[in-house]
């Protein structure tokens, strides 16, 4: 059987740092223009001029719009499972989206079309994605696999038992992550192509419309900048319901059809709206309809959403953690029960009986 402290422990700092530098390293912009390799991350520029203050600047400022997402993420592992991190969540978002907007702001002239732009405008999306929303979908996934009897303990007290339980399987919650945020958009244009996701933009220019002789020209990609977060993840809120949905299904309170329809409806509806969207957009501008993009969506959610439902489905929940445990009500004593006696005096005895004898 498992064991699991029964005290408080603390969350260590190594995996933290670790992710953090993982994190640091990741593009958020990028591209192929002509010939040429960009690559622009906190730590690694390729293909662009930038002055050493503007080096020095540009990982300090990602950091700093990590942090409130490093706080949430530490804070969420140290508290019990009972407790609601709705609030947390809330104060987190708009904590990274506020923070870069300020500074926007106050140093526009500064950072406008530099380095610290980019950070600003574009590296939320990858604190909220990489400490808000990972994290909660691994709590949740823990949360389902113990007993309600043991959510008073910490996310990091229960994860050493469950990771020896279930070994890789732990990263399962990396599925459905990654198709929240990356399951693209396809949106087909007269001179180029665009996938769009909750966490990307790539765009691909080309000479002509879906004519194979034309080359491509320009492959850019950003990540998905900050003004655009809110309305983005209002658009592809059904994703996020066919997340719940999915934790509910394998309790048995969601019913295949329903997941199936959620599934196909949490990209149906995106595409629609982008659409619609667009259509108006045109329509008042007059523009000509060779300007219209073709927006399409893509299984790959639904197809990594069955995936996960259909490995999850056969990982057991835990019943018991500790080896000597014993299933007992609060009222209840874990105490073997003895044998009661009564102890009556010799005296009632014989008064007793020779009452008896009277009658």
């Amino acid at each position: 059987m498992l064991e699991v402290p029964s005290r408080s422990v603390r969350v260590p700092w190594r995996p933290t740092i670790v992710k953090v530098l993982a994190v640091l390293m990741l593009p958020i912009a990028g591209g192929y223009l002509y010939g040429m390799i960009l690559w622009a991350s906190p730590l690694i520029i390729i293909g662009g001029a930038v002055s050493p203050v503007e080096y020095l600047l540009f990982p300090l400022t990602s950091f700093l719009i990590l942090l409130p997402g490093i706080f949430f993420e530490r804070r969420m592992k140290s508290r019990p499972l009972t407790t609601s991190v709705r609030r947390s969540v809330i104060a987190a978002t708009l904590i990274i989206l506020g923070v870069p907007l300020l500074g926007t702001l106050f140093f526009l002239p500064i950072i406008l079309y530099g380095p610290i732009y980019v950070a600003l405008f574009y590296f939320p999306i990858v604190s909220i994605s990489f400490f808000v929303i990972l994290p909660l979908l691994n709590r949740e996934f823990i949360l389902r696999r113990f007993p309600a009897r043991y959510h008073f303990k910490s996310y990091s007290e229960l994860y050493d038992a469950f990771r020896q339980q279930f070994g890789r399987k732990r990263y399962l919650p990396l599925i459905i992550w990654s198709g929240l945020l990356f399951s693209p958009l396809i949106s087909l244009g007269p001179y180029h192509y665009t996938l769009e996701s909750l966490y990307y933009s790539v765009t691909i220019d080309v000479g002509g419309f879906i004519i194979a002789e034309y080359s491509i020209r320009t492959v850019m990609f950003y990540t998905l900048s900050i003004v655009a977060i809110p309305g983005f993840f209002l658009i592809f809120s059904l994703r996020f319901v066919f997340i719940r949905d999915l934790f509910r299904f394998n309790q048995g309170q969601v019913t295949q059809s329903r997941l199936l329809s959620m599934g196909i409806l949490s990209e149906m509806a995106p595409a629609a709206i982008l659409t619609l969207l667009q259509f108006s957009y045109i329509s008042v501008l007059e523009m000509p309809f060779w300007s219209y993009e073709w927006i399409l969506p893509t299984p790959l959610f639904p197809l990594l959403g069955y995936l996960f439902a259909r490995m999850s489905r056969f990982l057991t929940t835990f019943d018991t953690v500790w080896e000597d445990e014993e299933d007992v009500m609060w009222f209840e004593s874990s105490e073997p029960l003895q044998e009661l006696g009564i102890k009556v005096p010799i005296s009632y005895l014989i008064l007793s009986k020779l009452r008896k004898l009277r009658r």
